[in-house]
């Protein structure tokens, strides 16, 4: 048996990183949702990783053979959502065996009896919900325990996007910002595999907008350079929503859509004029690398954001640059 992987939760990752041990605790004493990315199962051990800053990787299993029994009497009756990202796992159960393929998920027990069998690389993430927070979300929750969930459905992708945008985060480190990725992480798991009436309509004002809100602002960050299509259009067609609904999301945040693309354009741009590895790099081959059209607009946008023009900044970095250089050594 082989693995790779790290057990973390949302409460130890501001730990982890200055440890660089895997952890788990209670979330700010409320048991109600531990993330975790990890191979599935109390079987499998884990690796810790060599050192504080080294990167979260996705987790990748060969040759692995997990049995978990039934509740041996402690009361851990919490369930887990596997999404298998890529590659295949085989669980055998109760209703017979299934194949998860790229993109689907399943909704596991711990109480229930299974085998997961893999028997080449895999890429997965799992969340761990206590049944006391998930089940009075979900209806019937325990005839979907066991049951594959094809990839595409629900919320499945946004969920899956969500899990891996928190562990890149780091302001999950802020304890009011846990609880908020908590209840967003228990609202999207239960649009997923069915919510109530009252869980998916609060959901959708909280979870789901969430998700949906980084979804778009990272599909932003993927298209800032080279006059990538961001119109709002552009956006809600790769997102899948419409452009009305976009811009309700970012006037939830006091602010519109195209004011938050013209900000992190001009930060691109201020980015790499105070970056010496650019320092040959033209204004104009700047701003167009930031995804400007127009010289002029781009002048007037960045004096108006930073008080000075970008070749005030460059400016600035080469005298701040010439005077180190002079300095007796």
């Amino acid at each position: 048996m082989s693995a790779e992987g790290r057990h973390l939760s949302l409460t130890g990752l501001e730990q982890y990183l200055r440890s660089g041990v895997p952890i788990e605790h209670p979330i700010d004493g409320d048991p109600r949702l531990t993330l975790i990315i990890d191979p599935s199962g109390p079987a499998i051990g884990l690796r810790a990783p060599r050192g504080p800053n080294e990167a979260l990787p996705r987790v990748s299993l060969e040759h692995v053979n997990v049995h978990a029994g039934r509740d041996s009497g402690d009361g851990d009756d919490d369930f887990s959502l596997q999404m298998n990202v890529s590659g295949v796992s085989q669980v055998a159960g109760a209703r017979g065996e299934t194949m998860l393929r790229d993109g689907d998920a399943m909704l596991l027990s711990y109480s229930v009896s299974r085998t997961i069998s893999r028997t080449d690389p895999v890429d997965h993430r799992v969340i761990r919900v206590p049944r006391a927070a998930l089940a009075p979300l979900v209806r019937n929750i325990d005839d979907v325990v066991l049951r594959a969930i094809p990839r595409g459905t629900g919320m499945l992708s946004l969920l899956k996007g969500y899990v891996d945008a928190v562990f890149d985060d780091p302001a999950v480190g802020v304890p009011d910002m846990r609880r908020l990725v908590v209840a967003h992480l228990c609202d999207l798991v239960a649009v997923t595999l069915g919510a109530t009436r009252d869980a998916g309509a609060l959901a959708e004002r909280r979870g789901v907008r969430a998700a949906r809100l980084r979804a778009i602002k990272a599909d932003i960050e993927a298209h800032l350079a080279h006059g990538g299509d961001l119109s709002p259009g552009a956006v809600a067609k790769r997102q899948q929503v419409s452009d009305s609904y976009i811009r309700k999301l970012f006037g939830g945040e006091g602010t519109s859509f195209s004011e938050y693309v013209l900000a992190r354009r001009l930060l691109l741009a201020h980015r790499i004029l105070t970056d010496r590895r650019w320092a040959g790099a033209g204004i104009a081959s700047i701003a167009y690398d930031a995804g400007f059209g127009d010289l002029s607009y781009f002048n007037r946008a960045f004096r108006r954001c930073y008080g000075t023009t970008p070749s005030g900044v460059r400016d600035a970095i080469r005298s701040e640059q010439n005077s180190s250089e002079r300095q007796p050594s």
